[in-house]
């Protein structure tokens, strides 16, 4: 039964597979034609149209029957759009362009919106300073659910410019389908469905898109075959880059169309240089602290500023008083405790920083250096230009006429700050520094006093004071990283003789009355000493030990033993210079300020006859940020940090020149004139005799300083630092004028400028996203003027996918399919479309 099933289909299967060998007149004739392509094209009874020729008779009677429109056309030839409605729809489609151009110039351009995206005409004020404080806690509300409204309406139209551009760029896909299909050599049957899948991402994983360039016929080494491959090639990068983009256009352009809350850095508004730093000089008349003078200082000669009566100025009083007072009143030494000048309040802080190079082997640390716990305290006269920031801003907020009470003009750079979600001053100026350590000495009738004063001549002494300990610094007491434990004996010049800029003055703490035994306490002598240098010899096995380098140059141990000494046999210099070289001290041997307050305790019996204590510091001043936030919803307390600036290198340290200070600043931060006495009632003065009354009350006899100064850790952290803060930021600069294009390459007097951080919505390329969406739409751009290009110059009309199944249905097999039973084989024969609008479907298949 099988073999007969065999015999019979062989006969047809031959048939099937050699169709030349059948002996008919309609084979034969079908055999002519495709030996002549040509004919068939054009002769109306060809067989490419035999297939369909029983329709002829009803086609008149179906009344759905289209006869072309141009009979004047031949059967080949493309029939044309009108040249109005290409250009109609060719203007539609690079009209793209238009809004995409405009949301690429909003980004490039960063357009700043204001308070709210929505924001017409800039009208989107927060009125932070309206008089009703219900408005601007209100307001943020509104502008948020207005800006979400706008949001969601902006992301249908990204959608929109998406659909727009995917049309776009089909009839681009289009119009290379159908030229290519249209040259001799044809195009792949896969690739004949493009236009309609190509902006699939599926499309790019299916195997037959990337096989089927194989086709047949491209292969070969002439010039024919290398231009036809380079040209599919072409065209299937194009369709696969476009697919890309049409993938990406959404996202892309939506990322462009929404604006996003940002935080852009205004133009900086420069009016001054910095000249210099008043601090080696006294307070001047026409400083900026005397700029209002205080009504117990306005006596009738006006004089007081000249001889230095600081006691009438009650403002630099009560600032001392309040900080001080502050850090007892919390009970808590952590946080640092805030001052006031004018409209803002501000702090000081600490930062361990390095003060010699690290060492680096080839990326490996060897020497971290050693680091200073440094503490830092804005200028006032900086803060005084901030309050005049702040009240320019709130002036504008609640629309009054804003002057700048420095410069009218400048009044305009101060517009990009109201219309903001939020805001930050910024201003950059001069911060101070102060490395600042604590000692402490006492005697009693069984000891000698623990520091001294060596007498060289009549202009030159130097005070030394033993057991010296690194560890003491305030605010930190060992718990800093800088904290390290180290004996010294410190020796400071005294006298105009050393020529190193010695100054010095003095005054009192009057007594304080105890009420519970109905006494007074003693008199607190301060004194100031700013000497130029400062000598460390630090203690081995607890016997003090001149360094080798210092014995070498002349000076003994003797010379540090006799009230005395013979000049000749002892080489001051090299003590004071020599020992600076160690890295360890180097930071505190330039530049030093002493305040030794004493007090006398010869009339209490079996306790010290005197107590000593010096808080020692080396100043700095760096140019750092300054930034103020003007809203009192988010800075109710118009609170000004302060930042340092920052190094490039890891192994670079911040530059920390010493700087000489004027005891005359400590005297103003007090409030005192030279030799005065500071009322015992007022807080600071109140809280230094208390400090006296713990060091004597305090059980420790045998030398050991440091556990007197850690009982009380508290009072030092006050009495030290706060005093020395506000001398700091006391502290002048003088100023000349300047503008934004001038050379800012000087770093001791560099450019004063002010600008602003402010938070806004905002147009932008604030992220690598909108930097990819910038791509993407660019591309877009010229994918648009692409297509419009090759639509105005190609004006056929369009072809739909029933009209090209239409002719596939007319096309009469030939055999091209003849043993091809693989998709990939399939979908790489060639074909040619040829235009016959007498067709239905208006193209005709011919095999290429």
């Amino acid at each position: 039964m099988a073999e007969l099933q065999q015999q019979e289909l062989s006969p047809l299967r031959r048939t099937h597979r050699s169709s030349s060998s059948v002996s008919s007149p309609l084979a034969s004739y079908a055999t002519t034609l495709q030996g002549d392509p040509s004919e068939t094209a054009y002769r109306s009874p060809s067989l490419a149209n035999s297939q369909t020729a029983f329709l002829g008779e009803d086609r008149g009677a179906d009344s759905d029957y289209e006869t072309p429109k141009n009979q004047k056309l031949r059967s080949d030839e493309p029939e044309q759009a009108t040249f109005s409605k290409v250009l109609v729809l060719q203007i539609f489609a690079f009209s793209w362009t238009a809004p995409v151009v405009a949301l690429l110039v909003l980004n490039i351009k960063r357009h700043i919106i204001g308070a709210s995206a929505w924001c017409p005409l800039g009208r989107c004020l927060p009125r932070v300073e309206d008089p009703d404080p219900t408005i601007s806690r209100e307001l943020p509300a509104v502008f948020d659910r207005q800006t979400h409204n706008l949001l969601g309406f902006l992301q249908l139209i990204a959608k929109a410019l998406e659909v727009w551009f995917i049309l776009i760029a089909t009839w681009l896909v289009y119009l290379m389908t159908m030229r290519l299909a249209q040259k001799p050599r044809g195009l792949p049957i896969g690739y004949l469905s493009r236009p309609s899948e190509f902006a699939e991402i599926p499309s790019l994983l299916d195997a037959r898109l990337w096989s089927t360039l194989r086709v047949r016929g491209v292969s070969g080494q002439s010039r024919k075959s290398k231009r036809a491959r380079s040209q599919l090639w072409t065209f299937i990068l194009i369709t696969v880059l476009l697919c890309v983009l049409c993938n990406l256009m959404g996202p892309a352009v939506a990322v462009l169309v929404l604006p996003s809350l940002q935080w852009i850095d205004t133009e900086k508004v420069v009016h001054h240089r910095f000249g210099t730093l008043n601090a080696n000089d006294v307070p001047a008349s026409n400083g900026y602290q005397f700029a209002s003078k205080d009504a117990a200082c306005d006596d009738e000669d006006g004089d007081w500023i000249t001889q230095q009566y600081y006691n009438c100025s009650s403002r630099w009083q009560r600032g001392m008083d309040a900080w001080v007072e502050s850090t007892f009143a919390r009970q808590d030494y952590v946080a640092p405790v805030t001052s006031l000048q004018g409209m803002v309040s501000f702090t000081y802080n600490s930062t361990d920083l390095p003060t010699s190079n690290a060492v680096y082997d080839n990326e490996t640390l060897v020497n971290k250096g050693y680091l200073e716990s440094v503490t830092w305290t804005p200028s006032r006269q900086m803060l005084n230009e901030l309050t005049d920031d702040l009240l320019i801003i709130q002036n504008m907020s609640r629309g009054w006429d804003a002057l700048d009470p420095r410069d009218e003009n400048s009044v305009s750079t101060y517009a990009p700050y109201n219309n903001t979600v939020q805001t930050v001053i910024r201003r950059k100026g001069p911060i101070m520094g102060a490395l600042i350590n604590t000692w402490v000495g006492y005697n009693n009738t069984d000891a000698v006093a623990r520091h001294y004063t060596i007498k060289l001549d009549n202009t030159r002494q130097v005070r030394c004071y033993q057991n010296y300990d690194l560890y003491n610094s305030p605010l930190c007491f060992g718990a800093c990283k800088s904290s390290r434990s180290k004996l010294y004996t410190r020796c400071i010049t005294m006298g105009e003789g050393w020529n190193d800029g010695y100054k010095a003055t003095g005054f009192q703490v009057a007594q304080r009355y105890r009420s519970k035994t109905d006494t007074k306490g003693p008199e607190a002598y301060y004194y100031i000493y700013a000497s130029g240098h400062a000598a460390y010899i630090p203690y081995v096995d607890g016997n003090v030990t001149i360094p080798e380098n210092v014995l070498s140059a002349g000076f003994s141990l003797d010379c540090l033993e006799s009230a005395t000494v013979n000049q000749t046999r002892c080489n001051w210099d090299a003590f004071f210079n020599l020992t600076a070289l160690d890295p360890e001290v180097a930071p505190r041997s330039k530049n030093v300020t002493t305040w030794q307050i004493g007090w006398n305790m010869a009339d209490r019996e079996d306790k010290f006859n005197a107590i000593v204590l010096a808080v020692d510091f080396e100043a700095y001043a760096v140019f750092g940020d300054y930034e103020l936030d003007p809203s009192k919803l988010s800075n109710p307390h118009h609170q000004v940090n302060h930042f340092l600036p920052t190094v490039s290198k890891k192994d670079e340290i911040l530059p920390l020149n010493p700087l000489r200070i004027d005891p005359a600043w400590t005297r103003a931060a007090w409030a005192v004139e030279e030799g005065g006495i500071v009322d015992s009632t007022r807080a600071a003065a109140n809280r230094l005799q208390e400090l006296c009354d713990e060091f004597y009350k305090t059980e420790i006899l045998d030398g050991n300083q440091t556990d007197l100064l850690l009982a009380n850790r508290y009072y030092l952290n006050s009495l030290a630092v706060m005093p020395v803060m506000q001398t700091l930021s006391l502290i002048e600069y003088n100023m000349s004028s300047a503008k934004a294009s001038d050379d800012d390459g000087d770093m001791q007097q560099p450019l004063l400028f002010r600008d602003a951080r402010i938070n806004v919505w905002a147009y932008g390329l604030a992220s690598r996203t909108s930097y990819l969406g910038l791509i993407v739409v660019v591309c877009g751009c010229f994918v648009v003027l692409a297509e419009f290009v090759l639509g105005m110059n190609d004006r056929r009309l369009f072809r739909s996918p029933t009209q090209l199944l239409v002719a596939a249905l007319e096309y009469h097999d030939t055999g091209e399919f003849n043993g091809m039973y693989a998709e990939k084989a399939v979908a790489r024969v060639p074909f040619r479309l040829e235009n016959d609008h007498l067709a239905a479907g208006r193209f005709k298949f011919r095999k290429a």
